[in-house]
Formats: C-alpha cells, structure tokens, sequence
C-alpha cells in the first residue's frame, strides 16, 4: 500500500486540470492537439494533401472558378437526358444536393476547418445546387 500511486483525478484544487499539473508542461491529451490526425483537416495522408492542393488551386482561381458552375448546371441537363426515368432524375438530384449537405457538415460554417478549406467548401456547395438546379430546369421545361 505504501506504493501506491497518485492518480490526479479531475480538477486541482485552484481549478487547473490535475492531470497537465502531474504531468509538468506536457498537455493531458496529446491526440486532441495533433495537427495531422483528421483526414480533412490536416495533412494526413494522400487524401488531406490531395485536399489541400484543391483548396489551394480554388484560392489561385480567382473569377476563373467561375465557368464551371456554367458545366455544372449542363451536366445536369445532359443527366436528365441520360437517365431513364422520373425515379433515376430524383435520386441524382438528391444526391447532388447531399452531396452539398455533406460539405456543410464536414466543413461547419464558423468552425477552424471551415476557414481552412473555405474555397473548397463553398464550390462544393455551388457544384452540388447548380447541378440540380440543371436537372430540375429541363425537368420543369
């Protein structure tokens, strides 16, 4: 029983986390602090740099962005065109606009990560409304 070791549980007496203070200047939880653990965050592997690159190239871009949302909107018309049927144009309109939704859940407005890949973010936003907004307008014609 003499040996038994001191596990600081929970918060010091003035508040600080008793953990960081055992520990000396190491943090209590190194795997929350690590820059390269989320894959769409970070660097961490191939799909983080691949991400990073898009994120990269979308910022140089510039107003030459700006076109694609034109070859968005008719691939939507030429998907319509392609697929058989009412219930094939729903499931590709609703998978393009998850595919939106995604985005804004991977990348929360507001959030660190939002800012980081803000271009990226937004033009898979755009991407995904104004393919089915190209699908809804042929359909509706």
């Amino acid at each position: 029983m003499g040996n038994t070791p001191i596990i600081p549980m929970g918060d010091g007496a003035d508040g600080s986390d008793a953990a960081v203070a055992a520990a000396g200047n190491s943090p209590a939880r190194p795997w929350q602090t690590h820059p390269g653990l989320s894959s769409t965050g970070g660097n961490a592997g191939w799909f983080g740099i691949a991400l990073s690159h898009a994120e990269r190239f979308l910022a140089e871009a510039g107003f030459d962005r700006a076109p694609w949302l034109a070859v968005a909107f008719a691939c939507g018309i030429l998907t319509w065109f392609a697929l058989p049927g009412p219930w094939q144009w729903i499931a590709a309109i609703g998978s393009s606009l998850l595919f939106a939704l995604a985005a804004l859940a991977i990348w929360p407005s507001g959030s660190a990560i939002a800012d980081e890949r803000g271009h990226l973010r937004r033009a898979i936003i755009a991407l995904g409304i104004v393919f089915a907004a190209g699908m809804t307008v042929i359909w509706a014609r």
